[in-house]
Formats: structure tokens, C-alpha cells, sequence
């Protein structure tokens, strides 16, 4: 699980909401290079840990239109942590200025119960001269819940290449009480974010965890 916790630290860690700036724009500027081959399904990643957190940087390829792409990612299920979050409950059309926006409420079952929200939202962010849409944004942080996860946000830019092809463009920003885990703890939640929306994309179903 990610957060393997011993029980005596549960009183030490509280419950506290975490302001969400608005805007749909990348957390950061993006460190991974793009796969060279436009037809590679796998991502280009770079992990760094720094002081107060580690981040995830990643940059991919999905075949299909800009629009296909972005309801795969802007599916729910897709953006639910379901490898490491035992329950989720959602709350949708929570931030009415955006064009898609949902809270996922997590909890996570380890030697302690910790339990946190996530808001996502998605929606265009740069249009031509003729008001069609070419890029889309997603921003999620944690905005309430357990601080052993001190910070957890991220974004999503997609861009079309070409007619058929659209690239991503993750960064993802993890600290937690376990600090040594977590470039790879974000570095995994992008990755299996990407492959559900490939496998959204392909009409298959979204891998199980146990």
C-alpha cells in the first residue's frame, strides 16, 4: 500500500483542507523529454526528490482525436488512485467554472485508516482563431483529509501533434510522511493514470488491483 503506517502515529497526524488556487494551467515546467518514436505507448519520466516533496514529470503519446483524450482523462475512474485507495466515493460538478470537475474521497485501509480528498478539474485552455479547442488542462491536489499527506497535486496538458495523435504532458508534486518512497509512489500514480487512459482509449477495461 502507499502509506504503510505504524498504528502509534495515528495521533500524531491530524485532518486539515488545503486552499486549491484556481486555473488550469501546468503545476510546473515539464522536465521529460517526449519518446522519440510518435507511436511509443510508453511515457518519457523524470523523478527528483526535494526538500519538502518529489515530483514526477512525464511526457507521452495517446492515439485519437484531442476530444477522445480528454474524456479518457477526465474520467473518474481513471483519475481514482484504485492501486493504492481501498474505498472512493465521488462528488461530481463541484467547481461549476470548469468544465468538468468532481472531489474523490479516499480511504485508505493500512494499520491505520487515513482518509483524504482529491479535486480534479479539466477543462480547454487555449482555442484558435476560428474558437476551436487545442489544448486542454486537468489540475488535482488534495484539499482536505489526513496530513501524512502533506502535498499531493498535479496537472495534465494535451496538446494535439497530429491528425489521430495527442500528447501528454504530467507533472505530478508528492510529500508524505514516508519521503524516501515518494518520487516513486508518483511517479507509479502517473504511469497507471496514462495506462488507463490508453486502455480507455482501446475500449478495454481498467486493470484490477487487489
Amino acid at each position: 500500500m502507499r502509506l504503510c503506517l505504524l498504528p502509534l502515529l495515528a495521533a500524531c497526524f491530524g485532518n486539515e483542507p488545503t486552499a486549491f488556487p484556481g486555473g488550469l494551467e501546468p503545476l510546473d515546467d515539464n522536465d521529460a523529454s517526449w519518446p522519440s518514436d510518435t507511436s511509443s505507448r510508453s511515457l518519457d519520466m523524470v523523478t527528483a526528490q526535494l526538500d519538502d516533496y518529489s515530483t514526477a514529470h512525464a511526457r507521452g503519446y495517446a492515439p485519437g482525436s484531442l476530444d477522445d483524450v480528454y474524456a479518457a482523462v477526465s474520467t473518474i475512474e481513471v483519475c481514482v488512485d484504485r492501486r493504492e485507495v481501498d474505498d472512493w466515493e465521488v462528488s461530481e460538478d463541484t467547481e461549476p467554472d470548469y468544465d468538468v470537475s468532481f472531489i474523490i474521497s479516499n480511504t485508505v485501509n493500512d494499520l491505520i485508516t487515513v482518509e483524504y480528498d482529491v479535486t480534479w478539474r479539466h477543462g480547454p485552455t487555449e482555442a484558435d482563431e476560428e474558437n476551436l479547442i487545442t489544448t486542454y488542462g486537468s489540475r488535482w491536489q488534495k484539499t482536505d483529509g489526513s496530513n501524512v499527506i502533506e502535498t499531493l497535486r498535479g496537472s495534465i496538458q494535451l496538446t494535439e501533434v497530429e491528425s489521430g495523435l495527442v500528447g501528454l504532458e504530467y507533472v505530478e508534486e508528492l510529500g508524505s510522511i514516508q519521503p524516501d518512497d515518494d518520487a516513486s509512489r508518483a511517479a507509479q500514480y502517473v504511469e497507471d493514470h496514462y495506462a488507463d487512459v490508453l486502455a480507455t482509449l482501446a475500449g478495454e477495461s481498467l486493470e484490477e488491483f487487489e
